[in-house]
């Protein structure tokens, strides 16, 4: 079941065991959430990781409504490299002009592409 990232309670996660620990509570609490990945992660063990960790928890905790944002920082490629791995929804701290790349790859893919600045990460 997927949550729409935007009306959905966010927490930060680092590994699977993170994020079965948050679907439970989701779950419990009847509510949606959104899980995204902790600022740097997604460049150490790559979005690859995050998806299958993701869809590892979400066996385990059946008919949660959730969904799985990647952070993709500063880093376009890490960014397109999500895309590619299958993310449909990445966050990403970029100048315009890669910003809009990033947008028009995702838009391709019927991805979303959430924006944050550096204010945000304090």
């Amino acid at each position: 079941m997927s949550a729409d990232p935007v009306v959905a309670h966010r927490v930060i996660v680092r590994d699977r065991a993170e994020m079965e620990r948050a679907l439970g509570t989701a779950a419990a609490s009847r509510l949606p959430v959104s899980l995204v990945s902790a600022p740097g992660a997604a460049a150490m063990a790559g979005p690859a990781f995050f998806l299958a960790a993701f869809a590892q928890a979400l066996a385990t905790v059946p008919g949660v409504a959730a969904g799985l944002v990647i952070d993709c920082g500063d880093d376009p490629g890490m960014a397109l490299a999500a895309l590619r791995a299958g993310a449909r929804h990445i966050r990403v701290a970029l100048p315009p002009h890669l910003l809009q790349r990033v947008q028009s790859a995702a838009a391709s893919l019927g991805a979303r592409v959430e924006f944050w600045t550096d204010v945000e990460k304090l």
